[in-house]
């Protein structure tokens, strides 16, 4: 968020606002949401979202909640930060839009999981929307209709996050597995990468690589295969000690945050 990295535990409610030249821990901010799932950044501010449903609207770099958005009956999981909108699902198998200049809430999409909504992504008019446990499918919606226009099945599990680049969906779940997803009529999966030995709790992007975090302490590597037309592993990182529990890129592109159960958080920069 701005100058500053924020961290929370996975299930704690507190989080920690970081300086990104030292690396020095500036502020623990409890949140009073009972335990902390989704944070993002949205115009400067800090977005949380908790156990309890309300989600919290923090002053860039204090303790001053600022907002909170009331709607959500349980859990919520994700929060995405799309133009004019926020986007926040939950275990009460509801997205809801929020307009960022009232804060009103839009609309509340049903997407059909049973089983909760664990993960957002939006590209191109569509929403994709992540299931849990009992529903691990990902349901596609129209941002203009707020239809449903598509299921993807593949995943066995719960889908615990979505992320689009270059116009590919990639989704990372419980099953231990990734796949990455075509966007255009049909949205087949494409691949299917193998090699976690526990559940894939995270993922993101760095240069042309794809990084994903894994419940077996390791962050591996992907990259595409020259002239293969496929993802291959390029490497296994081993430095954490615990499940891999979230990561983020820095604002300059440059440089993965990863964060673990062991409560460490280590920097990673792309070699030259």
């Amino acid at each position: 968020v701005g100058e500053w990295v924020v961290t929370s535990e996975y299930g704690g409610d507190t989080f920690k606002v970081w300086d990104q030249q030292g690396w020095t821990c500036l502020k623990t901010v409890d949140a009073g949401q009972g335990a902390l799932f989704a944070m993002a950044e949205c115009g400067g501010m800090l977005v949380t979202g908790g156990v309890n449903g309300p989600i919290k609207l923090w002053q860039q770099g204090t303790s001053t909640c600022l907002r909170t958005l009331e709607g959500h009956t349980s859990y919520v999981w994700d929060l995405v930060v799309h133009g004019d909108w926020l986007l926040s699902c939950s275990d009460d198998n509801t997205v809801r839009v929020w307009d960022r200049t009232s804060w009103e809430c839009l609309r509340v999409v049903q997407t059909g999981h049973t089983g909760g909504v664990i993960s957002l992504a939006v590209h191109d008019g569509k929403l994709y929307c992540g299931g849990g446990y009992d529903d691990p499918t990902i349901r596609v919606i129209d941002t203009t209709t707020w239809a449903s226009v598509g299921v993807m099945e593949g995943h066995t599990y719960r889908i615990n996050q979505l992320l689009v680049r270059e116009g590919k969906l990639f989704s990372c779940s419980s099953d231990n597995t990734i796949k990455c997803w075509s966007t255009g009529e049909g949205r087949a999966c494409e691949q299917t990468f193998e090699g976690h030995t526990d559940p894939v709790r995270t993922m993101s992007v760095l240069g042309d690589r794809l990084l994903t975090g894994s419940g077996d302490g390791t962050v591996r590597v992907w990259g595409m295969a020259r002239g293969a037309g496929a993802w291959r592993c390029e490497r296994v990182l081993r430095d954490h000690t615990s499940y891999v529990t979230a990561m983020t890129i820095t604002r300059d592109g440059r440089r993965v945050l990863s964060c673990d159960d062991d409560k460490n958080m280590l920097v990673w920069e792309e070699a030259p």
